[in-house]
């Protein structure tokens, strides 16, 4: 048997919920899920666990969480505009290809810090930073192809995290 409550209980709380959605959308703050990562932090939530291992001029099928595996700078072919080249700063690299991403807002996150460049149809997609925080941004895409690269890490795997954001309303 369920132990009584008292009868005003339930809706004192939908109240105080309610005014606090409502005072959100009143002055103008999108109501949005939590967001339960934390800049500085190294590993996230959502890159706990396993994770797929994919290498240098691989193709990933989908966004998600995956480890890259890089290698030194100078052994890998960047993409410049519609030609390749060879990096030539010092740590490590890698270049990935997504043959199929959805258009939409994506959250990109890695693992450590390092130089990240989003690019579809040989022109570079505007990585936007989150503030304060230097390991993960977000970043608008078209259907279509896109590739990835990773630049100056300081080991020779990094954990990366291609995410939807959750969803806003105003």
């Amino acid at each position: 048997m369920l132990p009584r409550q008292r009868p005003g209980f339930i809706p004192v709380i939908a109240a105080c919920l309610a005014i606090g959605v409502v005072t959100n959308a009143a002055a103008g703050e999108p109501v949005c899920a939590p967001d339960r990562t934390r800049p500085g932090e190294a590993l996230y939530d959502d890159m706990a666990g396993f994770a797929p291992t994919f290498r240098t001029d691989s193709e990933v099928p989908t966004a998600g969480v995956f480890k890259l595996t890089l290698r030194p700078s100078t052994e890998v072919r960047f993409l410049v505009g519609s030609t390749r080249a060879f990096g030539d700063d010092d740590g490590y690299g890698g270049v990935v290809t997504f043959p199929v991403l959805a258009a939409g807002r994506y959250h990109v996150r890695l693992s450590q810090p390092a130089e990240v460049e989003l690019l579809q149809n040989y022109r570079p997609l505007r990585l936007l930073p989150r503030p304060g925080d230097s390991q993960s941004g977000e970043v608008d895409i078209d259907d279509g192809a896109v590739v990835l690269q990773v630049r100056a890490a300081t080991t020779a795997e990094i954990l990366i995290s291609i995410s939807t954001p959750p969803p806003c309303r105003r």
